[in-house]
């Protein structure tokens, strides 16, 4: 199972229904760590304690995550773990074998295995959804869309997938570095050129990828709900939900596609249209919830894709 170390440097803005986001969010066989320092807000209704127990979550507190913080700052996302063992060369010699982060495909431990659907109440479109570590919260985007979502293992061979079935194509958000997943991806571009396709964070990537782009991997990662993203159009910069550790690079850009949005702190590409086939796609988290959610009209815009193919 994936464990992800969760380091929070604002105690006082935490609060229990941050936590539960947490677990409504959270991928296929994952559990979340928690490192945390003075937690307290007047909302809460039980002890931090009493919470993490109950879902399971282990914890660690008293921890100089300011310290940590400089380091990641520094020398970049590492591999890590928590332990009650006091002999640190045990520990170092796990991470050790965790082998490097950039070379293990994590998709494949949060994917379905099996294909799954979710109807919505007077669905009038069908969308395939690619699963490369999906959450829930993308799901209910589209059923309230009247999308029924059939969900697909990430390692599904597209070339079977009859496209006649289906009004559009969503690709998922996931874990690690997409260049882990190129060798298995079977069909996929046949069918995004066929059909309307979202792409969004990793799927935005392997959008990239198949065009002939390129990734690369980011010091420490984009991370939080108040990264600034400027769409390009209209001038607009939104507040948006981030967490991934690669992005698509602006150099030697395929002549397919357009860049639509810019990161505004670093100039990295954070979303892309094809020239003329109904693909788009984005680097961050329209679908964050509990937000923020200005970005969500992409949703409507891909909804808007499929009317437009009818």
């Amino acid at each position: 199972n994936i464990l992800i170390i969760v380091l929070i440097l604002k105690p006082l803005q935490l609060n229990f229904l941050f936590l539960k986001t947490c677990l409504e969010m959270k991928f296929n066989n994952i559990n979340l760590p928690l490192i945390i320092l003075n937690l307290y807000n007047y909302s809460n209704v039980k002890n931090l304690n009493q919470f993490l127990t109950e879902n399971k979550i282990p914890g660690i507190h008293s921890i100089d995550t300011r310290a940590i913080t400089r380091k990641i700052r520094k020398f970049g996302s590492k591999m890590a773990l928590i332990t009650n063992d006091p002999n640190i060369d045990k520990a170092v010699n796990k991470i050790n074998k965790f082998g490097a982060y950039e070379d293990t495909n994590y998709v494949n431990q949060v994917s379905v295995k099996q294909v799954e659907n979710h109807i919505s109440t007077n669905s009038k479109f069908k969308v395939a959804l690619v699963d490369f570590g999906v959450k829930r919260n993308i799901i209910r985007l589209l059923n309230s869309r009247k999308c029924d979502v059939e969900v697909f293992p990430w390692n599904y061979n597209f070339n079977n997938l009859d496209l006649k079935k289906f009004d559009g194509i969503v690709m998922s958000p996931g874990p690690g570095d997409p260049k882990t997943l190129l060798g298995d991806i079977k069909g996929l571009k046949k069918c995004i050129e066929n059909i309307p396709t979202l792409g969004i964070c990793l799927g935005h990537q392997i959008i990239a990828h198949i065009y002939g782009g390129e990734t690369f991997k980011l010091l420490f990662g984009h991370r939080g709900g108040n990264q600034p993203v400027k769409e390009i159009e209209s001038g607009r910069v939104y507040p948006t939900s981030q967490n991934h550790g690669y992005a698509v690079s602006d150099k030697n850009f395929p002549a397919e596609l357009n860049i639509t949005h810019m990161n505004i702190n670093d100039n990295t590409v954070s979303g892309l249209k094809h020239i003329d086939k109904p693909i788009l796609s984005i680097q961050y988290h329209s679908e964050a919830c509990p937000g923020p959610v200005d970005s969500e009209y992409i949703f409507d815009n891909f909804i808007d894709l499929i009317k437009e193919k009818e």
